[in-house]
């Protein structure tokens, strides 16, 4: 086996542009569109936890709403799992369940059908209802907070307004991410980016009843729940506790793991609907947690908890590619049958998956793929970029001479899969991995080539 530190300059990166993706709004879409999807229900009675509800959908900035024995869930669909520049989000899609295992698509809510028109800033909104009518407020990119009204809660959303609700300059911070409040009959909005407002709705569910009121700092992200006469602001990996929804709130405590969350109540058991990384950072996914409380109301951080998928990262293809393509000198396209990726070489062959895959990844130390080599190659290569967070994070420019690599021995002519394991031991990984880029038949330029697997952790 052979260690390198250096990649060959084998082409660039294929991804979306913020332009590119825009464009295709409405017209393309890249992933998996099953309308119904189903987990495997345990024989013993116990707390429902789901690392990835919806694989390869793209949902996120999850959204739930109990009525009639049902939780219906309210989610933003990233575009594509192409795309490595930005969270384009082309609809808000409503799933519903009976019992949190088996989940039905129900419909689609439209920017086209407000104010917004046909982009992809479809982000974070929540649901609400009063005196039959269903009331959805949605942010607009992080620009604006608009509302939607309808008769029914699974279908049929049109603009109430066709302008915001708030508007950009509404307050000193950011305006987005919309999270609704009922207490008593009375509604209360809360929102903001680097700073939290609240403000009581009016009796038209379309209009302010009060001037907004600073709350405290935060990220973005603001979720609100009550138990136990506590009120809960949570963020990201943050949380304050209040005895009244206006604060004075406490100091911040450590929250579960997660990206923008829902929390409910469903059979006495407290949950949260939280965002994940299912494909990366732009292509995220859905995790559904039990939540569990000391006496005194802080939350407890169970021992295992992780923002899925953690500090590994899998490649099945049951449902498609899955975001690896063809960078060089092979095609690459998915065997539905098979349940794999495959190509035909042509050249010198490279393929790769999406960028910003944001697993930890400190701590990594094997690589593994399931290989069918049906060329006369005797070696292949695997490259691991990893980094960190911050400018230069989202950009598709890798230097390839300090990426690390490794040459590991194959079975040539082979016509069937053979699993490799590949040992990364002290290859001093920055904090996050940003992406994996296989060589799988060196040396050669024509045969064909098959995976139905990889992994890394």
């Amino acid at each position: 086996m052979k260690f390198e530190k250096k990649l060959c300059m084998a082409g660039c990166m294929l991804g979306l542009s913020v332009a590119m993706a825009q464009a295709i709004v409405g017209v393309q879409r890249e992933g998996v569109d099953d309308h119904f999807v189903s987990h495997p229900q345990p024989v013993l009675s116990e707390p429902v936890k789901i690392d990835n509800l919806f694989p390869g959908h793209g949902l996120t900035d999850p959204h739930a709403w109990i009525e009639d024995g049902r939780l219906y869930l309210f989610a933003g669909r990233d575009i594509s799992w192409k795309n490595d520049r930005d969270w384009l989000i082309d609809c808000w899609e409503i799933w519903s369940t009976d019992n949190l295992y088996d989940w039905n698509y129900e419909s689609a809510i439209w920017p086209k059908d407000n104010y917004m028109g046909e982009k992809g800033n479809c982000w974070a909104g929540d649901i609400a209802a009063k005196d039959g009518t269903y009331y959805w407020y949605f942010s607009n990119k992080n620009m604006d907070i608009g509302v939607m009204v309808s008769d029914s809660v699974n279908t049929g959303y049109r603009d109430a307004l066709g302008h915001p609700l708030l508007a950009e300059d509404t307050v000193p911070s950011k305006v987005y991410d919309p999270d609704v409040f009922v207490e008593d009959g009375k509604y209360y909005i809360i929102f903001g980016a680097g700073g939290y407002y609240i403000a009581q709705l009016a009796d038209d569910m379309i209009s302010l009843a009060e001037e907004p009121k600073y709350l405290l700092k935060g990220g973005d992200k603001p979720t609100t729940f009550k138990r136990n006469g506590i009120y809960y602001l949570f963020w990201d990996n943050s949380y304050v506790m209040s005895d009244s929804i206006y604060g004075p709130y406490s100091r911040r405590h450590q929250f579960v793991q997660g990206g923008h969350s829902s929390v409910f109540e469903w059979n006495g058991q407290w949950y949260m609907l939280t965002e994940n990384n299912d494909i990366g950072y732009f292509f995220r996914g859905i995790s559904l947690k039990p939540l569990f409380f000391n006496e005194d109301g802080t939350v407890i951080i169970p021992p295992d908890d992780m923002k899925y998928p953690g500090a590994r990262r899998d490649w099945t293809f049951e449902h498609a590619a899955i975001a690896w393509q063809a960078v060089q000198g092979t095609t690459l396209e998915w065997d539905k049958a098979a349940k794999s990726i495959k190509g035909e070489i042509s050249g010198y062959a490279v393929i790769q998956p999406n960028l910003c895959l944001m697993n930890e990844a400190k701590n990594m130390t094997t690589f593994r793929i399931r290989l069918k080599n049906q060329t006369a190659a005797k070696q292949a290569k695997v490259t691991i970029v990893t980094g960190e967070t911050g400018r230069d994070w989202r950009s598709a420019k890798i230097d390839w001479d300090a990426a690390y690599s490794v040459v590991f021995d194959l079975s040539d002519n082979h016509e069937d899969f053979v699993d490799y394991k590949i040992q990364l031991d002290n290859f001093g990984f920055d904090r996050l991995l940003k992406t994996v880029r296989i060589e799988p038949a060196l040396g050669v330029e024509e045969g064909s080539w098959e995976i139905d697997s990889i992994g890394i952790e």
